[in-house]
């Protein structure tokens, strides 16, 4: 949230946030795009050093 009423700070703020959605909508459209069977690695379980490599 904007804690400033200075009109450059605000911009900013909406510019930054509209970038960030605009990323966000990208990568869901890529993902989208993937075939059903593609499986990620799961964030909660380390993947061991060099494991994953091809």
């Amino acid at each position: 949230m904007v804690d400033s009423l200075d009109p450059a700070v605000i911009e900013l703020w909406f510019a930054d946030s509209a970038f960030s959605i605009d990323r966000i909508r990208k990568l869901t459209a890529k993902l989208a795009e993937l075939p059903d069977d593609t499986e990620f690695p799961s964030p909660f379980i380390p993947v061991a050093k060099g494991e994953g490599k091809r």
